[in-house]
């Protein structure tokens, strides 16, 4: 399953990332400039600075790569924390869920699979109980 990831990341340009010509930081509960005006969570543990965006007005977050979609081991579908070697600190997103659960969101938008529609709490309630330490 694990090489179908990598094979599918790089087919698609996943290991030729484009040129950003600028950036910006922005802190946590940043309100950002964009579309939708979504507020910065901050919630390291994938990567040190990584950020979940909540969009109150459509009840929905961009939970980036905080959760998964499916298991990258099964292929079994539902939110999953990403295994332990694509995290900078496994420790550090699941502590990190705490902060995902008081969202008040019922869409959950990840990085990779379909989205969510059971809302934050359940999503992480089900993060938790498929979460292998």
């Amino acid at each position: 399953m694990t090489r179908r990831v990598i094979g599918h990341i790089v087919r698609n340009g996943g290991a030729r990332p484009p040129k950003l010509a600028r950036v910006q930081a922005f802190g946590d509960g940043a309100r950002l400039d964009v579309p939708g005006s979504p507020v910065a969570v901050h919630t390291p543990g994938h990567s040190p600075g990584h950020c979940v965006l909540h969009v109150a007005s459509e009840g929905a977050v961009f939970s980036g790569d905080a959760l998964c979609g499916w298991s990258t081991a099964t292929g079994e579908p539902g939110p999953i924390l990403p295994p332990a070697i694509y995290n900078h600190s496994t420790a550090r997103a699941r502590e990190s869920l705490q902060r995902i659960e008081t969202i008040d969101a019922q869409t959950v938008y990840f990085g990779h699979g379909d989205p969510w529609l059971g809302g934050c709490a359940e999503a992480v309630a089900e993060a938790r109980a498929r979460d292998r330490p």
